[in-house]
């Protein structure tokens, strides 16, 4: 299991999760547009997200974020709708304005879940680590975890974690188990 309890002395500790398993991780032919919306967990995702969710105690989490919600945080909770053609530049503007929105609204030892897409996930790993370049792509497994803290005032990023899967043990293979 995941274990982010041991959180030394970080102001603000963020694990982003790539959503589980989706009809559109399957490699089917798929309608086109499908991928455009969000694909439906198959299974597997759900066992996984539920493995995910049985790792944090009650209270644990400030907050939880999630695509689509991802489009832009702002202060009334709202969102904005995305360009139906988005730039590499202009996701990572929008996962900077994600990161900066996280940073300036949690302190104090707080713990948020941010689940995103595998294509935006870069982004914000990039964004998180304090990177001045456009997002790197990196693969990550559906529902790994990877985490990053902040401490002091300076709040310099640090990676705990990446593509932590050790919550996810008992799902590998049949979906049934």
């Amino acid at each position: 299991m995941l274990d982010l309890r041991e959180r030394d002395d970080y102001d603000l500790q963020i694990i982003f999760v790539r959503h589980g398993e989706s009809m559109g991780n399957l490699g089917l032919a798929l309608p086109s547009g499908f991928h455009e919306q969000d694909p439906p967990l198959t299974a597997q995702g759900l066992a996984q997200a539920k493995l995910l969710a049985g790792g944090f105690e009650p209270g644990e989490l400030a907050h939880i974020y999630a695509v689509p919600c991802l489009t832009e945080p702002t202060q009334s909770g709202g969102r904005l709708t995305l360009p139906e053609k988005e730039s590499d530049e202009q996701r990572m503007a929008r996962a900077k304005r994600c990161i900066d929105h996280f940073k300036s609204r949690y302190s104090g030892s707080e713990t948020l879940l941010v689940v995103s897409h595998g294509t935006f996930f870069g982004y914000l790993i990039s964004a998180a680590l304090g990177a001045t370049q456009n997002g790197f792509t990196c693969q990550t497994d559906n529902c790994a975890c990877t985490v990053v803290a902040y401490r002091g005032e300076a709040r310099k990023p640090m990676l705990r974690t990446a593509n932590n899967t050790n919550h996810l043990k008992y799902t590998r293979g049949s979906a049934d188990e």
